[in-house]
């Protein structure tokens, strides 16, 4: 899911994150089956704990009751050791699950340009996890914080991104 900063990736993606865990109707969207959710976050710290709070309570729900989601701060950068342990951790829990990694760009290495071919490669390693482990990667992207055109041009990773991903929203 790519888009502009502050465009509401984030809480949206906690919003399906919710609604496929709990089998909540969100925002009109039934969820197709209840599974298990694992919601990484390398960005925003408290402030997706705080939202996933506000968002249990909104929905009646004590965010401690909802055990089928995995809520968790994340420091470390793609590498196949990561890649592994989540393809693990997948395995672990097994089909029908919903894999949140909020955001793309902040896992991984600084020196990695946005339209190289380099940054849509950890995109199809997550790719291929998804199709091996029956799972839905949701994997949030934003644009460039300098880009004054809000266009395509400013999503980070638009080049070569597109190609690796499955479907885009």
């Amino acid at each position: 899911m790519a888009g502009k900063p502050n465009a509401g990736k984030s809480p949206f993606a906690q919003l399906l994150m919710f609604s496929h865990c709990t089998g909540e109707v969100v925002a009109g969207i039934t969820p197709i089956r209840k599974g298990w959710g694992l919601y990484q976050d390398a960005e925003t710290g408290l402030l997706a704990h705080h939202r996933w709070r506000r968002i249990c309570r909104a929905y009646g729900k004590d965010p401690a009751e909802i055990t089928t989601v995995d809520f968790r701060d994340v420091e470390v950068m793609f590498s196949e050791s990561y890649v592994q342990a989540l393809e693990q951790y997948c395995i672990d829990r097994g089909p029908d699950g919903l894999v949140v990694i909020d955001t793309y760009g902040a896992m991984l290495a600084a020196d990695i340009d946005n339209n190289s071919p380099q940054f849509a490669h950890w995109l199809r390693q997550l790719g291929v996890l998804s199709r091996r482990q029956e799972v839905v990667i949701l994997v949030l992207i934003h644009g460039n914080k300098s880009s004054k055109d809000g266009e395509l041009e400013g999503i980070a990773g638009n080049i070569q991104g597109a190609g690796a991903m499955q479907g885009v929203v």
